[in-house]
């Protein structure tokens, strides 16, 4: 786990580390979320599903980025071409 945690990107928001965090359920199973230690932010998309008992699951969800460079040059191109028409 300690090497899963370590590959790990930083926090989004405010670059802090995080760190993986787990639960017990009531079937005695472990659940896992991640948190970052700096502003707290803490991340389990899959909570209440089967995803949540796969640590490998959630963090290749916490370390997927959304670029908002890409959408946003995709709407000045429309905008561009709508000048254009």
């Amino acid at each position: 786990m300690k090497e899963l945690e370590e590959s790990l990107l930083p926090c989004p928001f405010c670059g802090g580390k995080p760190k993986i965090w787990n639960e017990t359920d009531s079937f005695n199973r472990e659940l896992y979320y991640i948190q970052c230690q700096g502003c707290g932010l803490s991340f389990n998309d899959s909570w209440g599903t089967y995803e949540a008992y796969n640590i490998e699951k959630e963090a290749e969800k916490w370390n997927t980025r959304y670029d908002y460079k890409i959408e946003k040059i995709q709407k000045i191109i429309e905008r561009s071409k709508s000048c254009t028409e």
